[in-house]
């Protein structure tokens, strides 16, 4: 089996859904758990002692029960991400043991077929799992929180109309139909060049933390984020004022060093994606020392 198959990847993606549905129940009831805290955090005071005491006309009342939505979505968001750099991380952890490997190299595949059914879970499952575990936490707030004296309305729309907004928006950098750039540079770059560095920095990361799980089987969330605040510290450390000077030049010349710095960040993410398929076609039943951890 040489060739890419689309029949076969589908039954691979099935048997790993199904074949590992205990481990996937569980990852679901986690992330409806973690959910539910962030519910706590935001609604349970509101919902114990209300609103009304604090604001004086109802505009203000409702903008106050208005408000409460989007400092849940901020939170959860940026679990959210963290969850998809987390997957990212764990997307070999089932190449951990030696009867695991010997699963995987045995399964009636190809090696792009079960790399691939690995990267659909990281980038796709999860996420949509984290997604349904937060309507389910944000039903379950709406069903038992009016019990301590005041209920509230639905995040969920709320958190759909962010996510549908970021999207149209990264949507609208690409083809140019808006004026507002996320890049704060003089005479600033078109707005197709800041989506390219937005989704540069989002795919460069996953693809980074992806090949961490590659390289650490075990622990690969805790060695990859080691290695990464390390990458930081000495970039911090190397970057100085007198380098910051250097890179004051003209506005075309820094649009310029923005589009290099757009091909230097995709270049880094396609390099880390093959290299981390590169080491799982290199998958051995005895793991190298190297790799034993």
């Amino acid at each position: 089996m040489k060739s890419f198959s689309i029949q076969r990847f589908a039954r691979i993606v099935r048997r790993d859904i199904l074949g590992n549905y205990r481990q996937n129940l569980r990852l679901l009831a986690g992330f409806y758990l973690c959910n539910l805290i962030l519910e706590v955090v935001v609604y349970l005071k509101p919902s114990r002692t209300g609103l009304q005491g604090l604001y004086d006309t109802p505009d203000a009342l409702r903008w106050a029960i208005a408000a409460l939505a989007p400092q849940l979505i901020s939170l959860v968001t940026g679990v959210m991400f963290l969850l998809f750099l987390f997957s990212a991380a764990s997307a070999f952890s089932n190449l951990s043991t030696k009867q695991k490997r010997i699963a995987e190299l045995t399964l009636p595949a190809t090696n792009a077929e079960r790399y691939f059914s690995r990267l659909l879970q990281a980038i796709v499952l999860w996420p949509l799992g984290f997604i349904l575990a937060f309507v389910l936490a944000d039903l379950t707030r709406m069903l038992v929180f009016p019990a301590f004296g005041y209920g509230f309305p639905s995040a969920v729309p709320v958190f759909f109309d962010k996510l549908g907004s970021f999207f149209s928006g990264s949507w609208e950098m690409l083809s140019g139909n808006t004026r507002e750039a996320l890049l704060n540079l003089d005479g600033g770059p078109a707005p197709r060049w800041t989506f390219f560095m937005l989704w540069g920095f989002i795919v460069g990361l996953h693809s980074f933390y992806l090949l961490g799980g590659a390289v650490f089987r075990r622990r690969p969330v805790i060695y990859t984020s080691l290695v990464f605040v390390a990458v930081c510290v000495l970039l911090g450390v190397s970057v100085t004022r007198e380098n910051l000077d250097t890179l004051r030049v003209s506005a075309d010349m820094e649009e310029l060093s923005a589009k290099v710095f757009i091909v230097l960040q995709w270049a880094f993410a396609i390099a880390c994606y093959a290299l981390s398929y590169y080491i799982y076609k290199r998958i051995t039943v005895i793991p190298r020392k190297l790799l034993r951890k």
